[in-house]
């Protein structure tokens, strides 16, 4: 996979101990000491990762890998002793040298490169867009899960070989210059933007500042590349301004080039639409449930036809998509239906999540928490999910400090009946001794207040 000298290509001169006689080339890349292989090179990083509640230095973890038999080291601590038959790198920054590696590995292949960034809904953009492509006849590599900083992108890149022709991934951020880093890194041809939203509104400060950070995604693409943008969002669409490369608009605003119209929602079997394009109107249909997700499954269809292929094709291609949407539907033991949405929150998804219970036959209620890293937006934030809730739900749990907030507006709008529990153990031990058969639930809140656990602990 990697030499001593492609290592030396990408970094610099960082090579600190030499083994004379040992293997030069590396068949592996891993920062976790419990997957290392024989031959692998251990990146030992110390920098936080997304919203993980604790930090490990992996230099902790250097004696498991060499156990598990890895051949080289990464480090940033010089003072770290370094076994005998050990090849040893010395770096300043780990994370940014894992970084280099996988744009070293990238540059080797030619699979065209799908970005997509924004505020709300990459991962089922990424999702359904890999497989529309692979409908269309492609061999797609996406990144897993919500690999989408420099760490997650590189570990994604490390699994290209010859055999893909397209790549999608999903580019986050947490400051400015992180998805223009990512895509130094990715080298896209085509990049979305979803939307803009207050997300991330707590550390950038300002909605000019997040508009900044997401345009990144397309200033850079070239000029034979597509930027596919939304036309219902005026702070993406004003983006087109900002690149070199041809501009795509998809949504449900009349001058959209990818337009949606006549939608109807089949519950979670998903929704029909009419695709307008160039003077072509299909009736398509999406697997993804919800009105508010029209507009991921029309970024999908303009990837395609900007990748080559006709509007038929692209659509009928979404058709027949096989993906499992981020908002699941689970059975508790009492045999309610429980729409699980716990993964992650903002008041756009919040919204849409509640738009989809209100499909839902019978009694539908909602567990709703904390919406975390909101800054300013954060009352407003909360109370428009309660308003909108207040008109959905026969009952509205709130959880956390932040969904008393939920609560209140609920409750201000008109809500009959809504409660507010302090821990999750209150929560469980209400939602078992009332829910039944002909009850729908959906939990929904920001990933650090582990709602899952309530899932789990119902489904059980």
């Amino acid at each position: 996979m990697f030499t001593i000298d492609d290592i030396r290509n990408a970094l610099g001169d960082c090579l600190r101990s030499e083994r004379p006689g040992a293997a030069t080339e590396f068949t592996g890349v891993t920062n976790d000491s419990r997957v290392a292989k024989p031959g692998d090179l251990f990146v030992a990083l110390t920098t936080p990762i997304g919203y993980a509640p604790e930090v490990r230095d992996g230099h902790d973890f250097i004696g498991d890998a060499v156990a598990r038999g890895v051949t080289g080291l990464m480090l940033q601590h010089e003072e770290i002793s370094r076994p005998d038959h050990v090849w040893a790198f010395l770096v300043t920054d780990t994370k940014h040298a894992i970084g280099e590696l996988g744009r070293a590995w990238r540059s080797r292949f030619d699979a065209r490169t799908i970005a997509i960034a924004g505020n709300v809904g990459k991962t089922t953009t990424k999702e359904l867009t890999a497989a529309v492509l692979q409908n269309c006849g492609h061999t797609v590599l996406k990144s897993p899960m919500n690999f989408n900083d420099e760490i997650g992108l590189a570990m994604t890149l490390f699994q290209l070989n010859r055999a893909y022709d397209r790549l999608v991934v999903e580019v986050g951020m947490f400051e400015l210059g992180e998805i223009r880093r990512l895509c130094q890194i990715a080298q896209p041809r085509i990049g979305v933007v979803l939307n803009v939203g207050p997300t991330h509104l707590a550390r950038l400060g300002s909605m000019e500042a997040i508009a900044a950070a997401k345009q990144e995604a397309v200033q850079d693409l070239p000029a034979e590349g597509y930027a596919i943008l939304s036309a219902d969002d005026p702070v993406v669409a004003a983006m087109a301004a900002t690149t070199h490369a041809r501009v795509l608009t998809f949504g449900l605003h009349a001058g959209a080039d990818f337009r949606a119209s006549e939608i109807q929602s089949h519950g979670l079997a998903g929704v029909e639409f009419t695709l307008s394009f160039t003077g072509h109107d299909l009736r398509v249909r999406s697997p993804l449930p919800g009105a508010r997700l029209v507009p991921n499954a029309l970024a999908a269809i303009a990837v395609a036809v900007a990748d080559g292929a006709g509007i038929e094709q692209a659509a009928a291609a979404l058709t027949g998509a096989q993906v499992t949407p981020r908002l699941q539907a689970k059975i508790a033991a009492c045999g309610a239906t429980i729409l699980d949405d716990s993964y992650n929150a903002n008041p756009v998804s919040m919204m849409a999540a509640l738009d989809v219970l209100r499909e839902m036959p019978g009694r539908r209620h909602a567990l709703l928490g904390d919406m975390l890293d909101l800054g300013s937006a954060e009352t407003g934030g909360h109370r428009s999910v309660g308003e909108h809730a207040a008109g959905i739900v026969d009952t509205l749990y709130t959880i956390g400090p932040r969904g008393a907030q939920i609560a209140t507006a609920a409750h201000e709008t008109g809500a009959r009946r809504v409660r507010h529990f302090d821990t999750k153990e209150e929560a469980i031990d209400t939602l078992r001794a009332t829910l039944g058969p002909n009850d729908t639930l959906l939990i929904k809140a920001s990933r650090g207040m582990a709602l899952g656990a309530v899932v789990a602990e119902l489904i059980r």
